[in-house]
């Protein structure tokens, strides 16, 4: 195992090792109190998921510095994976004067196929979670099945400067403009591509990333 490797294996295990106790903790005292106190504790709560995030990162951020990157690959809907990533960045990241849209294909059979799926949605929140960071009023998430799978995450917000995109899918690069967006895109990018797929940045109206997937 590589020094960096070992060092992120580490951080992801001592950032998860308090998060049961603090998320069992802080149940027990939101049972005990009023709505109002509760908003606290849901706040809490939505800092607790952000730390577990940043956990998943860093051991999947490990992998890849060792060089494997495993896959548990299973047949599954592609349709209602999309649908639980963009549940699964709202939760984290949602903001009230932003609004997001996802678009389904409709009258076809549905797509399955072979995927990890929980490396899969996260990969696919990392996309959408940058979009509900950078939108300035409208997310929309379009998922087309022709020839594989196709899912475009596009957002209203100030775009990707000519000078940030050479760092954009750098894990420990900074990215001017996006900040806080490297480490995710890169290892929705390294999943991605793990699956013999591909993310992309690509010419837009709007900022564009895209998840692509073969058959």
């Amino acid at each position: 195992m590589s020094a960096l490797a070992e060092v992120l294996s580490r951080l992801a295990h001592d950032v998860r090792a308090p998060l049961g106790l603090a998320a069992s903790a802080l149940g027990e005292l939101d049972a005990s109190l009023g709505p109002e106190q509760r908003a606290l504790t849901a706040l809490a709560g939505k800092g607790l998921k952000r730390l577990e995030r940043l956990a998943e990162r860093l051991a999947l951020a490990a992998e890849l510095e060792r060089g494997a990157l495993r896959l548990d690959r299973e047949p599954h809907g592609v349709r209602e994976l999309s649908q639980q990533a963009c549940a699964r960045a709202a939760a984290l990241e949602a903001r009230r004067n932003v609004s997001l849209t996802l678009t389904l294909p409709v009258g076809e059979p549905a797509l399955q196929l072979a995927v990890d799926a929980p490396r899969l949605v996260s990969a696919l929140a990392e996309l959408v979670g940058n979009a509900w960071r950078h939108a300035r009023s409208q997310i929309e998430v379009i998922v087309r099945e022709s020839d594989g799978l196709e899912v475009a995450v596009e957002d209203d917000g100030a775009g990707v400067s000519e000078a940030a995109r050479p760092w954009l899918f750098t894990r420990f690069e900074p990215a001017a403009g996006r900040a806080a967006g490297n480490l995710g895109l890169t290892l929705a990018r390294a999943v991605a591509r793990a699956h013999g797929g591909e993310v992309t940045l690509e010419p837009a109206a709007r900022t564009r990333f895209v998840l692509r997937l073969p058959p």
